[in-house]
């Protein structure tokens, strides 16, 4: 029963421009939450209406996901650096003390398709802080890994960090400003 309970919460979802985890049974200050089963994201939205946490057992669990994640990500691309697109660095964190995790980019979507077309004009990556490839977004097919295995948190250990850019280049005119949004969804599941 606890298990169903829980699966009914678990359909959250991450995008691009809003961060989420999940829930289980335990909600921690700021953007974190602990999950116990591999799942997507698209946007947390959670509802208590006579839910009697404690019928949940938190030691009951498989997988612990407890992940932090970028609120949103940003790139630009100007005129004067001859189109290609920087952002700042963003970092995916493994916050559970007792799972590693695998992260997978199950999609990547135009949001705004219909309003600013891009077609074959941008080129979209996540690169390393070194600029090395980690996976192309677009032209790109989906699922891909990201990261097949974050380890679990061990204080002063960075092995649970996934840390990125995004990367590519804009090859369309700059006569117009675009201002595109895309939708980047993420599956956690434990390794």
């Amino acid at each position: 029963m606890t298990k169903k309970l829980i699966a009914l919460f678990l359909s959250l979802c991450i995008t691009a421009s809003v961060t989420g985890s999940a829930f289980a049974a335990e909600a921690n200050a700021g953007q974190d939450y602990k999950i116990t089963d591999s799942t997507t994201y698209v946007v947390p939205i959670y509802g208590y209406i006579g839910f009697d946490t404690s019928e949940i057992d938190p030691d009951d669990k498989e997988t612990e996901i407890y992940v932090e994640v970028p609120v949103k990500l940003l790139f630009a691309a100007f005129e004067f650096d001859a189109g290609t697109v920087t952002s700042p660095k963003y970092t995916i964190t493994n916050l559970s003390e007792t799972s590693d995790i695998k992260v997978e980019i199950e999609s990547f979507e135009q949001h705004d398709e219909a309003i600013t077309p891009l077609g074959s004009k941008l080129s979209l990556k996540l690169l390393t802080p070194e600029n090395e490839d980690i996976a192309e977004l677009l032209p790109a097919s989906f699922p891909k890994t990201l990261a097949a295995s974050l380890s679990k948190y061990v204080e002063g250990d960075d092995s649970n960090q996934l840390t990125f850019s995004v990367g590519g280049t804009w090859i369309g005119t700059f006569d117009v400003d675009l201002q595109p949004v895309f939708d980047l969804t993420l599956k956690f599941s434990g390794v």
